[in-house]
């Protein structure tokens, strides 16, 4: 069996989101630690 990739959305923006250099950073530490992630950001 195997395990579905991992999912991780993220929103940017104001007021509900985080901002671009936060995004940025997240996406880039989440790929080197779960390189088959699919990201999507809002």
């Amino acid at each position: 069996m195997t395990t579905p990739a991992l999912q991780i959305a993220i929103t940017t923006g104001e007021p509900a989101g985080v901002g671009p250099e936060l995004t940025v950073q997240a996406l880039r530490d989440a790929g080197a630690r779960w390189p088959d992630a699919q990201f999507t950001v809002l």
